[in-house]
């Protein structure tokens, strides 16, 4: 079963480099513009999407919202995965590592 999010924050959350960068790993390939705001994805025998480039849109929660009820369909896995892996995809990890320049005999 598939959840319904209804929670703004949660759908807030999710970036509009997170949607491209899903939809670029998905097999959609940004192909136009859209307005001022949004960009076209296109992929073979995928449905064509809108994505928003800003937050600043009135109805973005909605749009994530469809995004993700797309997202999971297209794929068959859940709304919930779908939603989470929104969330990591555009975080970075960093490491970082110190030279050990002591001269322990070791």
């Amino acid at each position: 079963m598939n959840a319904v999010f209804i929670d703004w924050d949660a759908l807030r959350a999710v970036s509009p480099m997170a949607l491209a960068a899903y939809a670029h790993a998905s097999g959609w390939d940004n192909v136009d513009t859209y307005g001022d705001h949004s960009d076209v994805y296109a992929g073979p025998s995928l449905p064509e999407l809108l994505i928003p480039r800003t937050h600043q849109l009135g109805d973005y929660v909605l749009v994530v919202a469809r995004l993700i009820e797309i997202f999971a369909r297209v794929s068959g896995v859940s709304e919930n995965a779908i939603y989470y892996d929104l969330l990591a995809i555009d975080r970075d990890a960093v490491s970082a590592g110190v030279p050990d320049d002591r001269d322990d005999g070791e």
